[in-house]
């Protein structure tokens, strides 16, 4: 299973967040299940997830945006390919952040599982 862990760049690296973040993964993903963590790697809820994923050994997949080639379209872009690929969204986010929108937006799209987080 290809999980997505993204969110607001607000998101601050608390014990708080990162035990939210893994309670979903073990408790109602199944840790065991997880063969991949995808991340944008934004600052925020992005790295958060990419240190959880280093941490339990889960391999790691970055979808970068190109904003050189597709301007303001490139986080979207990134988002639906993101959507496009795994199998569930853990978003962890403050409600507000039009990226994370953009990000919740495609997954209901993409119909994958999705865990939300409001902070």
């Amino acid at each position: 299973m290809k999980v997505i862990i993204a969110g607001s760049r607000t998101v601050k690296r608390t014990r708080t967040n990162i035990q939210k973040i893994l309670k979903i993964l073990i408790e109602e993903v199944g840790l065991e299940k997880i063969s991949e963590i995808y991340s944008g790697h934004a600052v925020g809820a992005d790295l958060i997830g990419e240190t959880i994923a280093k941490d339990l050994g889960i391999k790691t997949t970055l979808f970068l945006p190109n904003w050189e080639k597709f301007h303001k379209m490139a986080g979207p872009l990134r988002n639906r390919d993101m959507a496009e690929n795994a199998d569930a969204l853990i978003l962890i986010w403050d409600g507000k952040s039009r990226g994370s929108r953009s990000m919740l937006n495609e997954a209901k799209k993409a119909k994958i599982d999705i865990y939300e987080i409001l902070i």
